[in-house]
């Protein structure tokens, strides 16, 4: 399998809501760089990135899948484009959070009859935090009803000035128009020329020199504004916007273009904000010559294959033989096999760059998170995690089957390796395990996948809850012990005074010192109290 250098590769997560046609668009691009022969049906579960039976029955993206593009334009460098396919409903916005993790270049894709929907605002405002390059797909341009002028003034009023069009719908909405690199032309919504000079005019903005020379000359040859515009992606000064429809494939051409030209190569990329384990900022220069620095941001869990772990190159190279630390690991472990990913296949490569996307197999020491690392020098560094939101669902489980607890615990904690927004809670006091998500939907999945996957079955129950009491006065109690056995006798007197939370105990001893001392803390076990402290009278 051929490689690609680290200048001529990018790495894209496509975000945004539900039924924005995320999936959709990938099969498209796959099929027009020649990856397949024909685009798969979501309604009939044939597509590269929805291949769960889970995804497949309920015909939507419940977690992160992986392809790449292997692209050869005219007039362009081949490029490697690794592309990551996000779940777009709330439910599962942890698995499309990990996802930016991988990335520096997302792609929010909206549905151009409904709009700004939820999950297009939290991506946008997750990927402007994270420093991504951004970029809007307005897809489903042929749909009926759709008013795309009055679209991208939402879009601007939302997202600021920066939003403009690189390309525009033309010919009834059959096809678009390139309005980067020409001023000509007829369009089904807006002139090309007066968004052609919005386009440059805000991309020349960045750069001081490129600016004069504009002022100067009145135009600014595309060709040389390389450099300006990935700056202006990088500082969020621009936010492109395309015109697609993945169903009918219009515009797909002209948005790898876009991507491959525009969208920033990892070199020129903002870098990821590593830390060493002082919490300093460490800059990792995506150089291939250096020792490697990965990290694994999604962990798949295979009853056949294994454990899969599929990490982002940082730094370095990663081939067959290289001895890599999985985090702070004393002992290093060797690749045997690195792997690249399109959907649920696999295949092995000779090398993986800086800035690629690839995967291990059959590697336990992996987890989400964790930093690989070829020297032992770089055993703190890493990347901190983005701000999940908190499991707020639980239900509580228990297996089905009498002695499948051991096995009910591997299971989860398989789930929780795989879903950084899932959590479980064991109560010591109740004996009871919760398993908490996101949303009921969220943990109705995860419960589906362990009995349908796993073959593990679970009983659920609303969690109890565990009240407890505590001395709110000044209080006192006595009792006393007396046992007569046959021979020798048992006696004991207890006096509990309690104030301001504090419980003092006092008693007299007997030669059945064991069996009264379980009686008092019988007895003492009934008021969990902030303090205790035993006091012991001669």
């Amino acid at each position: 399998m051929s490689n690609y250098s680290t200048e001529n590769l990018r790495t894209v997560a496509l975000v945004g809501h539900g039924g924005a046609g995320k999936t959709s668009l990938i099969e498209a691009m796959l099929m027009r760089t020649g990856a397949i022969a024909e685009c798969g049906s979501i309604e009939k579960g044939t597509t590269v990135c929805d291949n769960d039976p889970q995804e497949k029955a309920v015909g939507h993206s419940l977690r992160t899948a992986v392809v790449h593009l292997d692209t050869a334009m005219p007039d362009l460098t081949p490029v490697r484009v690794h592309v990551i396919d996000t779940p777009g409903y709330p439910d599962y916005v942890g698995q499309a959070l990990s996802a930016l993790d991988a990335v520096k270049n997302v792609v929010v894709v909206i549905d151009a009859a409904k709009g700004i929907e939820l999950m297009t605002r939290r991506m946008m405002k997750w990927a402007g935090r994270g420093g991504h390059c951004r970029m809007i797909v307005i897809n489903k341009i042929d749909a009926e009803g759709v008013d795309l002028p009055k679209l991208l003034s939402e879009l601007k009023e939302a997202f600021g000035d920066g939003v403009l069009p690189i390309n525009l719908p033309a010919k009834g909405m059959t096809r678009v128009i390139d309005c980067f690199d020409r001023d000509t032309g007829e369009s089904d919504i807006m002139t090309v020329s007066d968004v052609h000079r919005a386009f440059i005019e805000r991309v020349v903005e960045v750069d001081d020199a490129t600016m004069e020379k504009y002022l100067e000359e009145g135009d600014a040859d595309p060709s040389t504004l390389h450099a300006p515009i990935t700056k202006a992606l990088r500082e969020g000064h621009i936010i492109p916007v395309c015109f697609t429809s993945a169903k009918n494939l219009i515009g797909i051409r002209d948005l790898i273009k876009v991507i491959i030209r525009h969208m920033p190569a990892p070199v020129e990329a903002n870098a990821a904000p590593f830390v060493d384990a002082q919490g300093n900022p460490v800059h990792i220069a995506p150089d291939p010559d250096q020792p490697v620095i990965a990290r694994v941001f999604k962990v798949v869990s295979d009853p056949f294959v294994g454990k899969i772990g599929v990490f982002r190159v940082h730094r370095g190279r990663i081939k067959a033989g290289t001895e890599l630390y999985a985090g702070d690991a004393k002992k290093p472990f060797k690749v045997v096999h690195p792997l690249l990913l399109q959907g649920k296949n696999t295949a092995d490569t000779d090398e993986l760059h800086a800035g690629d996307i690839g995967a291990l197999s059959k590697v336990d020491d992996l987890y989400y998170g964790c930093v690989l690392h070829s020297a032992p020098a770089d055993a703190g560094i890493v990347l901190p995690r983005p701000p999940y939101p908190r499991p707020m669902f639980g239900l509580a489980i228990e297996p089905a089957r009498r002695g499948d607890e051991s096995r009910m615990g591997e299971v989860l904690q398989k789930m929780l390796a795989e879903d950084p927004t899932l959590a479980v809670d064991h109560d010591v006091q109740l004996n009871e395990t919760v398993l908490r998500g996101l949303t009921e939907m969220h943990v109705r999945t995860v419960l589906e996948r362990m009995k349908d996957q796993f073959k593990l079955e679970v009983t659920t129950s609303a969690p109890s809850v565990p009240y407890r009491e505590t001395i709110g006065a000044v209080a006192e109690g006595h009792a006393r012990h007396k046992k007569q056995t046959g021979g020798a006798g048992q006696y004991g007197d207890c006096w509990l005074p309690a104030s301001s939370g504090k419980c003092f105990l006092r008693w007299n001893p007997c030669r059945a010192a064991p069996a009264l001392s379980l009686w008092i803390g019988l007895r003492a076990a009934s008021f969990p109290l902030t303090s205790f402290r035993p006091w012991k009278k001669a």
